[in-house]
């Protein structure tokens, strides 16, 4: 009974909750309306009897206003006493103005009314009841009534037949409610049942028509659903049968296990590797069936490992361990496990594979690597003892033909041993080949790492092959571009080896036309630079499809061209090979016909040794002279311009002997040249034809001549003389031969020895020079110059360090700032010669100053020093200088810079004129801002101290070192702002001094700004 009465009160059922809220709500409206209709008729009540006593109690005060009037007590209580009719009144007083009372008639127990007595108003209070007070007179009160009433009792609010009615309401609203929602419950229910059935994917048939939009909707949506559950449980089913037909059919052993490590599958390839059957797995541990004894231990803790942290060293990556098969055999395998969730819990798939057979086939391996190895060093040793042993005699062949070459020889005898020289040379050039290929194949190539020169690397390179371009009479010339540094660390043997091997190829497979070669800068950094080498030949070119060909060893493009031009096929792929050793690349632009053109790149260090420069007369601005080029060959007519406007000179070129002469007709205006250069081959005449109708002109400024020349010939001397030819340079001509001979030519005064490059290097002489200077701008300029002039350089940085620099080392040239910390340059030369005056050596000194003043020169003479040169030191200036000081001869022509900035507009910072005083050298000039931007704080922080002090002096000196670190930018607008600031100080015009100094400082911070640019 109780669990009866449980159930019913947990409701669970819709319906019952349904109906119970029906119930409830239609018995709260019930009451509802039941208690606003009592409520409102009992106002409507009492209202009622409000208006009838106060009817009743005007009534009575009329009444008694007569005996009011008279005092007649007698005739009030009986007035009174008439009103016994009325049940509910319950007392009556009667009193006069002053309240007083005159009569009283109260309600007695029998329910009449009698005088009682009383002197008070005082009301009876019974439950109820309701007093009124009432005027007697019709204007002004003569008295009052007063009365009091007991109201009549109401009805019940809530009788019986109300609770008869509202039972009545409830029952046919429950019935109603049931018989609403019986349809719509039933297709609920079915709903119901369609979605239990969802999980097992049985089907129900769809609910009847006419059912609820609601339900409809309901059911058709658990019914697809179902559907899709359906499909997707047929699926799933599929997807299983498919993995285990995987799984079966899979050559790679797959076994599952759970957490505990127990098999919980095995498929057929694990059966066939390991020996068990299916059956005979499931559930067991699969440490007892397929890890070896030594090694469950290391399982077991792998497995705890997991379960506590959920990582595993050995999950989801390949490793290789070692399995046992049933009859405890043990065998190396491949495996990967991957951890999977199986109904919730962890579990594990094992993926192994039988390594046995590639395991044998690595230790097979490794034996006939071995072999190989041991053979192949045998073979190298053979190689590299053969080579020695056959260059040996080699190299004796050679040498004897040569010396035979050298005597009194007939033609027919000159020819053989000619060609058994060759001969020998070709076989050496074989043998070397092939002892490098043996090197490079066991790693043994050496390389060093030593400063040379790069243009000397180049040139011996041209001189080694240049006869035998001669010989088939082919244009063979070299360019280096201004830009590339002369100065490397590297190995310059294995660079001539591969340049002259990738020229050897040209020449031999070229019949006509040019060889060249052509080196530019790729990159360069402060230790290190990369460059680009190209060999350039008009030959017979190589096939697309045959280019990557022939960089294979004893490869060549065409087979046919080893029976006609010889070879190994082994030349570049030793390049190649060297070519990568020095961090470079080796590449082939070729078409069949067009010839081909042989790049590669090489990275060598920085050298800060130069070679030697020779000393050249000093009386000439480079960037004045105008030179006139004449070369019928392109190649070299590009090569000796290249060169000629490196050094900022203007060049003009002709293409044949014609051209040029008609620029001296004298039908124009005469073009003055203070040079001409000519090739040997004009095209339409020799060089010395050309010369020859040159002196017919009469040139009213008759230029120097030079001449150029594949190779020098017998008489060739004696005609240039005869013709006023002061230079002959065979190739290769080097840039530093060249402008030197420019340069002697220029300057020679009368007679003058035919200018040769043997001549060019008796003269030459490498400088020790000593650089004093305080600013680190000016320092890496004047060092960078005096290195490109090939002078080695000591750099201090005060006339202290100068003094003790020279004491203890002999220098050829000081280079010394006017204007230092702790010690000048004119105090420390004037210390200088007083030591010199005891030891009788005289060592020359030039002055570097910003100042650029007339007079500078001569009060730099009178203290002691041999010459100066201005900031910016221009790279002409600086040699010109070195050059008149070596030579004894200081005619040395100054420009000075104040007239150089008046003759252009004032700039901030003139990029163009700093590139052209540095060569083109971009690298350079980004290092010389970076360095200035590092040390202007501190520069100007020196020039505000010594502002604030007052002292013009030493605003002065400040203004002295920023105007030199500015001067090496061609910054006009700055120095011409310091200039006047120098002036105001040397004056001494106070009054003008804050404004020089706030012009100076704007100068300043436009310049950094400019300059912050070309740095970014």
């Amino acid at each position: 009974m109780l669990a009866n009465t449980r159930r019913l009160f947990r409701l669970s059922s819709l319906k019952h909750r349904l109906v119970l809220l029906t119930s409830v709500l239609t018995c709260v409206a019930v009451l509802l309306t039941t208690a606003l209709d009592h409520t409102r008729e009992r106002n409507a009540t009492d209202a009622r009897e409000r208006v009838q006593a106060q009817a009743l109690t005007a009534h009575i005060a009329t009444l008694t206003a007569a005996g009011v009037a008279a005092n007649d007590t007698g005739a009030l209580n009986r007035t009174l006493e008439a009103f016994d009719s009325f049940p509910h009144i319950q007392r009556l007083v009667v009193t006069d103005r002053q309240d007083q009372v005159l009569a009283a008639v109260s309600r007695t127990p029998r329910g009449t009314l009698a005088p009682d007595g009383q002197t008070q108003v005082g009301a009876v209070h019974v439950s109820r009841s309701r007093d009124l007070r009432a005027p007697i007179g019709p204007i002004a009160p003569t008295g009052w009534v007063h009365l009091s009433l007991d109201a009549p009792p109401r009805p019940p609010f809530f009788t019986a037949t109300t609770a008869l009615l509202l039972a009545l309401i409830l029952v046919v609203a429950a019935l109603a409610v049931i018989g609403i929602l019986r349809r719509p419950l039933a297709d609920l229910a079915h709903a119901e049942a369609l979605a239990s059935a969802l999980p097992a994917g049985t089907l129900i048939p769809p609910p009847r028509a006419g059912a609820l939009d609601e339900t409809q909707a309901l059911s058709e949506a658990l019914l697809h659903a179902a559907e899709r559950v359906r499909q997707a449980q047929d699926r799933l089913a599929a997807s299983h049968a498919r993995m285990r037909a995987i799984t079966d059919a899979a050559l790679d052993s797959i076994i599952t296990i759970d957490a505990a490590g127990c098999v919980i599958d095995f498929n057929p390839a694990a059966e066939n590797c390991f020996g068990y059957r299916r059956e005979d797995t499931l559930g067991h541990p699969i440490a007892e069936l397929i890890i070896p004894p030594h090694l469950r231990e290391a399982h077991n803790r792998g497995m705890a490992h997991y379960l506590a942290t959920g990582d595993g060293p050995v999950l989801s990556r390949q490793i290789e361990v070692l399995a046992m098969r049933k009859d405890g055999d043990t065998f190396p395998a491949d495996m990967a496990i991957v951890p999977i969730d199986l109904n919730g819990a962890p579990a594990f798939t094992a993926y192994l594979r039988d390594i046995s057979g590639r395991k044998q086939s690595e230790q097979a391996l490794l034996e006939a690597k071995s072999l190989a190895e041991t053979a192949n060093q045998a073979k190298s040793d053979f190689l590299a003892n053969m080579s020695h042993e056959i260059r040996t005699p080699m190299n004796a062949i050679i040498g004897m033909t040569d010396l035979a070459l050298e005597t009194r020889l007939d033609d027919e005898q000159r020819e053989y041993l000619t060609l058994s020289r060759d001969a020998a040379d070709s076989l050496l050039s074989i043998v070397n080949d092939l002892l490098d290929y043996s090197k490079i194949a066991v790693g043994r190539l050496d390389f060093e790492r030593i400063g040379f020169g790069l243009r000397d690397c180049i040139a011996l390179s041209h001189r080694t092959l240049k006869d035998a371009a001669e010989r088939k009479h082919l244009s063979f010339t070299y360019h280096v571009a201004p830009t590339v540094p002369d100065h490397l660390v590297g190995d310059p043997h294995r660079l001539r080896q591969v340049l002259i091997n990738l020229i050897g190829n040209a020449l031999k497979f070229t019949e006509t036309g040019h060889i060249t070669i052509h080196v530019g800068l790729t990159e360069s950094t402060a230790d290190s630079t990369e460059l680009k080498f190209s060999v350039e030949d008009s030959g017979i070119g190589i096939a697309k499809d045959k280019q990557q060909l022939i960089f294979d060893a004893f490869s060549q493009a065409d087979t046919s061209s080893t029976r006609r031009f010889g070879g190994t096929g082994l030349g570049l792929t030793i390049c190649s090979q060297l070519i990568d050793s020095m961090q470079g690349k080796l590449w082939v632009d070729s078409e069949p016909g067009k010839g081909s053109t042989f790049h590669f790149t090489a990275r060598f260090g920085r050298a800060s040794a130069p070679a030697a420069p020779i000393t050249r007369p000093a009386e000439t601005d480079l960037g004045s002279l105008r030179i006139l080029v004449i070369a019928g060959n392109e190649a070299s007519r590009s090569h000796l311009t290249g060169m000629i406007e490196s050094w900022n000179m203007l060049c003009d070129t002709c293409a044949s002997g014609a051209e040029a002469l008609a620029g001296f007709s004298g039908e124009g205006p005469e073009v003055r040249y203070h040079a001409i250069v000519a090739d040997t081959d004009l095209g339409d005449m020799s060089a010395f034809r050309f010369f020859e109708r040159l002196n017919t002109h009469a040139l009213a400024h008759p230029p120097i001549r030079l001449m150029t020349a594949n190779a020098g010939q017998r008489g060739d001397a004696a005609r240039c003389r005869s013709l006023g030819i002061q230079a002959y340079l065979s190739r290769p001509i080097e840039p530093s031969d060249l402008l030197d001979a420019i340069l002697l030519a220029i300057g020679t005064d009368g007679i003058q020895p035919l200018i040769t490059r043997h001549s060019l290097r008796e003269q030459r002489r490498r400088l020790n020079v000593l650089l004093a200077e305080d600013n680190k701008v000016n320092q890496m300029l004047a060092l960078r110059l005096l290195e490109k002039l090939g002078h080695a350089t000591h750099v201090v940085n005060n006339g202290l360090e100068a003094l003790a620099a020279c004491e203890s080392t002999h220098f050829d040239v000081v280079l010394m700032d006017v204007q230092m910390p702790e010690m000048g340059g004119f105090e420390a030369t004037a210390k200088l010669r007083e030591r010199e005056a005891v030891t009788g050596r005289h060592t020359p000194i030039i002055a570097m100053t910003a100042h650029a003043m007339p007079g500078d020169r001569e009060r730099c003479l009178a203290a002691g020093m041999d010459d100066y040169v201005a900031k910016p030191v221009q790279p002409t200036s600086l040699a010109a200088a070195l050059a008149a000081i070596v030579s004894g001869d200081q005619r040395v022509v100054h420009r000075e810079a104040a007239a150089a900035v008046a003759s252009r507009p004032l700039t901030a910072f003139d990029q163009d004129t700093l590139l052209a005083n540095l060569g083109g050298d971009r690298e350079l000039m980004m290092q010389l801002a970076a360095l200035y931007l590092d040390d202007e704080i501190a520069l100007r922080e020196s020039l505000k101290i010594a502002c604030s002090g007052g002292d013009l002096q030493a605003i002065h000196s400040a203004v002295h070192g920023l105007k030199g670190a500015v001067a090496n930018f061609s910054a006009d607008s700055a120095m011409a702002a310091a200039s006047a600031l120098e002036s105001v100080c040397r004056n001494g015009e106070t009054e003008r001094l804050d404004h020089a100094i706030t012009q100076f400082n704007a100068e300043l911070d436009r310049f950094a700004e400019a300059l912050r640019t070309v740095a970014a």
